[in-house]
């Protein structure tokens, strides 16, 4: 696969969520930003940097205006779906050039199915929800009480945020999990390029653990228990809990003991818990740029 830095040519066709460009005589569909979209929806000749991304079941391209643009991306569904993963609630968050909050991909399907490995099976049980790409320890989501998302379960879209000082979308992700009455995700970007992730957790009979986690190629510090920071490509950005005070960062390797797992670069970076039974609580992490 040829990758890319930017693609330069005539704009065919813009919408807010996508541009196609025609450049060479190959039209290329692009994801944009709103940002995006205003800066280039009145324009005949366009310049879009990309970052080509490659899945399992698609190739896709993001562009943006400017190499400083931001974007941040939440995903939501099902694992029931086709090739999907166990990702309810994750996101991707991007700030001046530099990807921050990073989605893995999947593994090759050649590696593990040629190691007997069977990730076509479906059901909670299924060998493919082991792998380490594909399931819930590995993307920017919620854990509860170390338990893998529940397969049938569904992050469910329920507000939409779209003004110019803040954008975002709020998820239902209660049925991910088995061990809580219900969950909830907020998350936002402000015109400070800021994210602010909330979620609302409301415990069942028994205590519970929770982990807040984001998977990130830059190099991560500790500062304090409710504060990491993030370093790559000569900028910076803290990653700050608000909420809960019991909150305790942590730093982890980006991989899993199982053999068949490819390695990863990059670490887990996050927030723990502890909820009481039959409480609820609030986890509030931050995303600052430091400009």
């Amino acid at each position: 696969i040829t990758m890319c830095e930017y693609i330069n040519g005539t704009l065919a066709e813009v919408a807010p969520a996508y541009a196609v460009v025609d450049a060479g005589g190959v039209g290329y569909f692009v994801n944009i930003s709103l940002n995006t979209y205003s800066a280039i929806e009145k324009a005949e000749q366009v310049k879009l940097y990309v970052h080509h991304i490659v899945r399992e079941d698609a190739e896709l391209l993001y562009g943006f205006a400017s190499k400083e643009d931001r974007y941040l991306g939440v995903k939501g569904g099902s694992a029931m779906n086709s090739h999907a993963h166990m990702d309810g609630g994750s996101f991707i968050y991007e700030w001046g050039g530099v990807r921050w909050a990073v989605d893995l991909g999947s593994q090759d399907y050649h590696s593990l199915e040629s190691k007997g490995i069977g990730i076509w099976k479906k059901g909670q049980n299924s060998q493919r929800w082991q792998v380490y790409r594909l399931n819930n320890y590995s993307h920017n989501t919620l854990t509860i009480n170390n338990r893998l998302h529940q397969y049938d379960g569904k992050a469910t879209m329920t507000k939409v945020y779209n003004k110019k000082m803040v954008k975002g979308v709020e998820f239902d992700l209660s049925s991910l999990f088995i061990d809580t009455k219900s969950v909830t995700r907020n998350i936002t970007i402000d015109s400070n390029d800021k994210v602010t992730c909330i979620d609302k957790i409301e415990s069942d009979n028994f205590e519970c653990s929770a982990r807040w986690n984001m998977t990130t190629f830059a190099k991560a510090e500790i500062i304090d228990a409710h504060t990491i920071q993030l370093t790559q490509e000569g900028k910076t950005i803290l990653v700050r809990a608000t909420s809960p005070k019991n909150a305790e960062a942590y730093i982890m390797e980006n991989n899993s003991n199982n053999w068949y797992d490819v390695k990863n670069k990059g670490v887990r970076i996050g927030f723990r818990t502890t909820i009481k039974a039959n409480s609820k609580s609030t986890i509030k992490v931050e995303l600052i740029p430091q400009k």
